[in-house]
C-alpha cells in the first residue's frame, strides 16, 4: 500500500511538474506576443502620424504653388465687361461653347490622371510604409545596442567611459585594500614608529593614495536618452501641429487669391443679363474644377514627397547599418580595452596597498636579522653558532644553543628569534651602579614588577655572579664589591609587552660596565666602544660624591666622565657637534635616601621625597605619568643637589627631551630611616630600581608603561 501510495504521489508530482512547464513556456509566448502587439501599434501611429505630417507639408506646398499660378483677368483700362466689347453676342456664345467643352474635357482627363495619381500614391506609400517600419526596427535595434555597449548612434560617437558599480565596487574595494594593508603596516611598525615618535624623528611610512575610477575624465553615468520612438513621436507631435499651422495659414491666402481672380473674371460676365447665369456657372465650374485639381496634386506632391523620403531613408539605413557595425566594433573594442584598464588599476591598487605592508615586513625582517645575527654582548656580527649541548646545562636544556665565537656569550636557541635591546648601566666608580641591578633583577625575579607587561629572566652566564650579589647584598646586606673592569656577561631579560595591537617579545640585555671604563677613551679602550655601542643607557650621578672627600670623586669628575662619554657617543653616531644624539638617557639619581646626610640639601630633600612617593601611589602599575611627574620633581631639586652646574641644560643640549631623570634608592625611601648608612639597621624596600629599565624599553616603541 506505501508503495502504490508513493507511486501515485510520484506520478501526480510528475504531471503537475509538466502542466507547470507547459504554462510556463505558454507564458512565455503569450507574454512575447503581447510585446509585440504593442510594438505594432505603437509604430503604426508613428506611421500614421509621419504620414499626417507629409500630407499637411504638401498642402502648405500646394498652396503656395497655387498662390503663384492664380491671376485675375489682365484687360485694358477702358474695358470694365463684356458690353465694352464689339460684339459681345458673339463672345459670350463662343465664351458658352468653349466652356461647356473644356470643362467637360478637363474634367474627364482630370478623373483618369487622378485615378493614375491614386494608384501611383498608393503603391509608393505602400512601399514608403514598409520602409519606414523598417527604419523603426532599425532604430529600435540601434537602441538596443546603444543600451548594450554605451555608443551614442546620432553623434557617431564611440562609447565614452562610464562610471559603474563594477568601477564603484573596485575604488571601495582599493580604499578597504589600503586601509586594512594600511592598518596591518601599522601595526607591524608600531614598535618603530613608537620609537621614531618617542625620539621626536619623522616616521616615514610607505603609503598608496588610490585614485578614484569616478574622479576620471568622462567619468560618471550619462543621462538616460529616451529611446528613439519616443523622441521620434515627439517630434513628430511637435511638426505636425506646426505644419498644420502653416498649410492653414497658405490655403486661406490661396483661398483669398482664387476668389479674387474667379470673382474678377465673372465680373466681366455679369454686366449683361443673359450673361449672369453663364457667370455663375463659370465660377461654379472653376471651383469644382480646383477642387479636383488640389485633390490631384496633393496626391502627387505626397506620393513625391514619400517616394523621396523612402529612397533617402532606403539609402540612409544602408549607411547607417554600415556605421553601426562600426560603432559596436569600436566599442567593444573600448570596452575591452576598458575592462583591461580595470584589471590593470584593481592590480596596481592592489600592488599599491600592499606595498606599505610589504616594505614594513621587508624592514622588521632586515632589522630582525640584523639583530639575530648580531652578539648582544660584544657586538660582533656573523659570529654566532649553534652548538650541541654535550655537557647538560641546567641553565641551557634544549639540545643546542647560540655562542658568540668571539666572547663566549651563550644564551638559547629558542631565544635567537626575538629583537633585542642592549642598555649598558654607567657611571663613576661607587656610584650605586651593582646594587641598582641587584635589585632590579630580584624584582624581575620575583615576578614584582609594576607593569602590565611580561617581564622574566632569560637564563645567561651572569645569572650565577647576580645570585651572589642578590645573597651578599639584599640577605646578608653587605656591599657588592666594585665590579671587574672587563666586559661584563649581561643579565638578559625577555620582555613581552602590553599591546593591544598584539604583543611583542624583545630580549633585553643590561650591562653593568665598572667605573673604571668611564676613564678610558674610545680608540683605546675595546670595553668603552662596547659601551657606547647601546639602544639607550642609564648614566647613574652620585649626589654623595660632590667635594672629593674620603676618597670620592667630585662633582668635576661626573660631569667631565659624562661629557666625554657623550663625546665617544657622537663620534660612533657620527653626529655633528652641537646637535643632538637620537637616544634615550635615564638619568638615575642614586642614594636618594642620603640625601638628608650627604649633600647639601640636607633636610630640605624630604618634602621632595614626600612628593616623589605621592606621585605613584595607590597604582599598580607604573605609567608614563608617573615617571614624568617624578622626574618633574627631581628636576626642581637639581640646583640644591648639585650645586653651580646646570646639569639639566648640559643633558638636554646633548640628548634633547629624551632624557628622564629618575630618583633612585638601593635600599629604602622610608622616611623615619633616611640617611641612616648603616644597611643593617634598614628595612630593604628598594624604590626606582626598575623604572628606568622599563622607561628605556618603553622608549624603543615596546607597550611596557601605560
Amino acid at each position: 500500500m506505501a508503495t502504490r501510495f508513493l507511486d501515485l504521489v510520484r506520478r501526480a508530482a510528475e504531471s503537475w511538474a509538466r502542466r507547470a512547464i507547459l504554462s510556463a513556456i505558454l507564458l512565455s509566448f503569450l507574454a512575447h506576443g503581447f510585446a509585440r502587439a504593442e510594438d505594432s501599434g505603437a509604430d503604426d501611429k508613428l506611421v500614421a502620424k509621419r504620414l499626417e505630417w507629409h500630407v499637411l507639408s504638401a498642402k502648405k506646398e500646394l498652396a503656395e504653388w497655387e498662390m503663384t499660378v492664380i491671376s485675375p483677368p489682365s484687360l485694358k483700362e477702358d474695358i470694365q465687361s463684356l458690353d465694352d466689347f464689339e460684339k459681345p453676342d458673339v463672345i459670350l456664345t463662343r465664351f458658352r461653347v468653349a466652356l461647356e467643352k473644356t470643362s467637360g474635357d478637363l474634367r474627364q482627363r482630370t478623373d483618369v490622371f487622378a485615378a493614375k495619381v491614386r494608384d501611383r500614391r498608393a503603391v509608393v506609400e505602400a512601399d514608403w510604409r514598409g520602409i519606414y517600419h523598417s527604419r523603426i526596427e532599425f532604430q529600435r535595434a540601434v537602441d538596443a545596442r546603444q543600451a548594450d555597449y554605451g555608443f551614442d548612434f546620432e553623434a557617431n560617437r564611440a562609447a565614452p567611459f562610464r562610471g559603474s558599480l563594477v568601477d564603484a565596487g573596485i575604488v571601495l574595494w582599493g580604499a578597504g585594500a589600503w586601509f586594512v594593508c594600511w592598518r596591518l603596516a601599522a601595526r607591524e611598525t608600531r614598535v618603530a614608529r613608537r620609537r621614531a615618535a618617542y625620539s621626536r624623528r619623522a616616521a616615514a611610512i610607505g603609503s598608496v593614495a588610490a585614485i578614484g575610477l569616478l574622479g576620471l575624465s568622462g567619468c560618471g553615468a550619462l543621462l538616460e536618452k529616451a529611446s528613439w520612438a519616443e523622441r521620434e513621436d515627439a517630434r513628430l507631435t511637435t511638426d505636425t501641429a506646426a505644419a498644420e499651422t502653416a498649410a492653414t495659414t497658405a490655403q486661406r491666402a490661396a483661398d483669398l487669391k482664387w476668389a479674387q481672380a474667379v470673382n474678377a473674371w465673372a465680373r466681366l460676365l455679369a454686366a449683361r443679363e443673359d450673361s449672369s447665369q453663364t457667370a455663375d456657372g463659370f465660377r461654379q465650374k472653376e471651383d469644382d474644377l480646383r477642387g479636383q485639381l488640389e485633390k490631384l496634386r496633393l496626391d502627387a506632391m505626397v506620393a513625391e514627397r514619400l517616394a523621396d523620403e523612402a529612397e533617402a531613408d532606403r539609402a540612409k539605413m544602408t549607411s547607417d547599418r554600415k556605421r553601426l557595425e562600426e560603432l559596436q566594433s569600436e566599442s567593444q573594442l573600448r570596452e575591452f580595452a576598458i575592462n583591461v584598464g580595470r584589471a590593470v588599476f584593481a592590480a596596481g591598487l592592489a600592488a599599491g596597498s600592499a606595498a606599505p605592508l610589504l616594505l614594513a615586513v621587508r624592514r622588521n625582517r632586515r632589522r630582525l636579522a640584523e639583530q639575530v645575527n648580531e652578539c648582544p654582548r660584544c657586538r660582533a656580527a656573523g659570529q654566532l653558532a649553534v652548538r650541541d649541548a654535550a655537557v647538560p646545562d641546567k641553565r641551557y636544556p634544549e639540545p643546542e644553543y647560540v655562542e658568540c665565537q668571539v666572547c663566549t656569550f651563550r644564551f638559547r636557541k629558542s631565544d635567537s628569534r626575538f629583537a633585542r635591546l642592549c642598555f649598558p648601566v654607567v657611571g663613576v666608580r661607587s656610584s650605586g651602579k651593582t646594587h641598582m641591578l641587584v635589585t632590579a633583577y630580584d624584582r624581575v625575579r620575583s615576578g614584582s614588577v609594576p607593569t602590565s607587561a611580561l617581564i622574566q629572566p632569560t637564563p645567561s652566564l651572569g645569572d650565577d655572579l647576580f645570585e651572589r650579589y642578590i645573597d651578599l647584598v639584599l640577605r646578608k646586606q653587605g656591599q657588592a664589591g666594585a665590579t671587574v673592569h672587563t666586559l661584563p656577561e649581561p643579565v638578559v631579560l625577555r620582555v613581552r609587552d602590553a599591546d593591544r595591537a598584539g604583543a611583542n617579545t624583545v630580549l633585553v640585555n643590561v650591562f653593568d660596565f665598572s667605573g673604571e671604563m668611564m676613564d678610558a677613551r674610545l680608540e683605546t679602550d675595546l670595553l668603552r666602544r662596547r659601551a657606547v655601542m647601546n639602544d639607550g643607557f642609564m648614566m647613574l650621578l652620585d649626589p654623595t660624591q660632590l667635594y672629593g672627600r674620603n676618597g670620592h670623586l667630585r662633582l668635576e669628575d661626573q660631569i667631565r666622565a659624562m661629557q666625554a662619554y657623550y663625546d665617544d657617543l657622537r663620534e660612533l653616531h657620527r653626529v655633528p657637534a652641537g646637535e643632538v644624539i637620537p637616544i634615550p638617557v635615564a638619568v638615575c639619581i642614586s642614594k636618594f635616601d642620603l640625601l638628608v646626610s650627604d649633600n647639601p640639601i640636607r633636610g630640605q630633600a624630604v618634602p621632595f621625597i614626600q612628593k616623589i612617593l605621592k606621585a605613584g601611589d595607590g597604582r599598580p602599575t607604573i605609567t608614563t605619568g608617573v615617571v614624568a611627574a617624578r622626574s618633574a620633581v627631581v628636576e626642581q631639586m637639581l640646583p640644591l643637589l648639585f650645586p653651580g652646574i646646570d646639569l639639566l641644560g648640559i643633558l638636554r643640549g646633548y640628548f634633547g627631551g629624551q632624557v628622564l631623570f629618575f630618583p633612585m634608592s638601593s635600599v629604602s625611601l622610608f622616611e623615619g630611616e633616611l640617611g641612616v648608612k648603616d644597611v643593617k639597621r634598614r628595612t630593604m624596600a628598594p624604590f626606582g630600581v626598575i623604572e628606568p629599565l622599563l622607561w628605556l624599553t618603553h622608549m624603543q616603541g615596546y607597550k611596557v608603561l601605560s
